[in-house]
């Protein structure tokens, strides 16, 4: 993937990085001409449910990497923790708990799992409308 632009943050496991990072992705939202079709909810739920899982469930500091190619924008958020997240088939009755990758599985256009040496990066991708990128 050709990347226009790429922007690496890291962060303590902390739940207010949850916050965190949904607020950065957002200003950079808000910022950018190039991401102004992107879609805003889609973009803030997914990060907000990547980290928080990442943060719950994964090991060591939490890396946010957002890549701008021209037609699509890519999250992806890493940890140093073994397992791989779960998409459950939540039921009604359910607690609301453990639905996070449902969401990224439903609302992402394209998402997945790249195993490293030192843990995972769950990534989600959004597409960017064509007219939108310079």
């Amino acid at each position: 993937m050709t990347l226009l632009h790429r922007l690496v943050v890291t962060v303590e496991p902390r739940l207010e990085s949850v916050t965190l990072l949904r607020q950065m992705v957002t200003c950079l939202l808000d910022a950018s001409e190039d991401l102004s079709g992107v879609d805003r909810f889609a973009l803030e739920l997914l990060t907000s449910e990547t980290v928080a899982n990442a943060v719950r469930h994964g090991s060591g500091p939490v890396t946010l990497v957002l890549g701008l190619a021209p037609d699509r924008l890519r999250v992806g958020v890493h940890d140093a923790g073994e397992g791989d997240p779960v998409v459950l088939d939540a039921r009604p009755d359910e607690p609301l708990r453990g639905r996070g990758m449902m969401l990224v599985a439903q609302a992402a256009d394209n998402w997945g799992i790249d195993r490293t040496g030192d843990g995972k990066t769950v990534w989600f991708e959004l597409e960017v409308p064509a007219h939108q990128t310079r």
